[in-house]
């Protein structure tokens, strides 16, 4: 479900890791398959936790620390890759995922805004080919 959307970023709550992880690489798949003039690059980060869901307006939103670290996480990526939390990292879904992408993810320590201790991180390569701008 996609909650909400400030500037060009999406934020978006999933029910499912495997399905979290399965739509990060079907959008990098549709995005690498796209013939544009200009390329455009996805980055992507995931994280699960627990949060406080407020319904506003009509509208649900997720508040908390689990929302703020995967906010800040995004940071992390080069384009065409994903960064996971150090707590989605360890789940099963994700050993199965890196199994499909045939690739060993990067660690990292991280120190982010608004935490008192860095954070694990792990950025993924997908393995996709890189979009490159064509000449006219």
């Amino acid at each position: 479900t996609v909650v909400k959307t400030i500037g060009d970023a999406v934020m978006a709550c999933f029910s499912r890791v495997d399905e979290a992880l399965e739509a990060v690489r079907d959008m990098n798949r549709k995005l690498a398959d796209d013939m544009r003039a200009v390329p455009l690059t996805l980055k992507a980060s995931l994280h699960a936790g627990p949060c406080l869901a407020v319904n506003a307006n009509d509208r649900l939103d997720f508040f908390g620390t689990t929302i703020n670290l995967a906010a800040r996480m995004v940071s992390c990526c080069q384009g065409g890759d994903l960064v996971v939390s150090d707590e989605l990292y360890y789940r099963p879904e994700m050993r199965e995922f890196l199994k499909q992408c045939n690739t060993m993810p990067e660690p990292s320590d991280v120190r982010f805004r608004g935490f008192n201790e860095p954070r694990r991180i792990w950025r993924v390569e997908l393995g996709l080919p890189k979009v490159s701008a064509t000449q006219p």
